[in-house]
């Protein structure tokens, strides 16, 4: 049965209280050896931060719903909060601890999509988006030096999306950055209007292209092209930044610890 959301609210209150109580116990429990224990406390309390994040999710869509534009308005937010655990160590003795500690995780675009029935300013944009992701995956083969009919036998034949999807022209030829950037400019304007293609930028092309092929971990030689999942978290990503005027950032491990003063 559906709840409301102020339902869901006290809900939340409830879960809240009894993942804080299980927390205890597991600190009890692994303090005084008692594993077993700890491995069933633990199961259920991620029973609760799981039931807790599901209706942390429905009030968040719930408050998205409510705007005039909810694509536009999970863009600029990105995440809702939501709880954790986490387990550090303390004191000389480095005794381990778990805490529950409040997190964010992104919003499901594809999820509220269908949980608003139709959300965007066209609502095709997720067939474009799966289309864009097929073509980008298909130049990524040509890129390490398949043919079309290796990508076909391998991926082609075998690719997942709608029947829609199928059909749409995304206006751009991913061989060229130019190109890119064409095919880019379209899915932003199905996703937040034309009044932001303009503000597509050559970073947000790049951003893009890098942020969706990794190597593969299973297999040697091989990259790994995203899944759509991942496709819309990047491009939600770029629309957050066409919409705030943000700058993209650039992470390494590779970095010297600074000298405390």
């Amino acid at each position: 049965m559906d709840l409301t959301p102020a339902e869901r609210l006290v809900k939340m209150t409830e879960l809240k209280a009894q993942a804080e109580s299980l927390v205890k116990e597991y600190n009890d429990a692994t303090q005084t050896a008692s594993f077993a224990d700890a491995v069933r406390i633990d199961e259920k309390l991620t029973e609760a931060i799981n039931e807790y994040t599901h209706h942390a999710r429905e009030v968040f869509y719930d408050h998205l719903a409510g705007y005039e534009d909810p694509m536009l308005q999970a863009i600029l937010e990105l995440r809702f909060p939501t709880i954790a655990k986490r387990d550090r160590k303390e004191g000389e003795m480095k005794i381990p601890v778990r805490e529950l500690i409040e997190v964010s995780k992104d919003i499901d675009f594809v999820g509220l999509h269908r949980r608003c029935k139709g959300i965007g300013a066209d609502k095709k944009w997720f067939d474009a988006v799966q289309k864009l992701n097929y073509l980008h995956t298909r130049q990524n083969s040509l890129d390490i030096g398949h043919d079309e009919k290796r990508f076909n036998k391998e991926i082609g034949e075998l690719y997942r999306m709608t029947e829609t999807a199928k059909g749409i022209d995304v206006g751009g030829d991913l061989s060229t950055e130019e190109g890119f950037a064409v095919a880019l400019k379209y899915i932003v304007y199905l996703m937040i209007g034309e009044e932001y293609v303009s503000k597509v930028s050559r970073p947000d092309v790049k951003f893009t292209d890098k942020a969706l092929t990794k190597l593969a971990t299973k297999k040697v030689l091989a990259i790994e092209s995203p899944s759509h999942k991942l496709f819309v978290k990047v491009l939600a990503y770029v629309c957050h930044r066409i919409v705030t005027g943000e700058s993209y950032e650039n992470l390494t491990k590779e970095l010297n610890k600074p000298d405390k003063k």
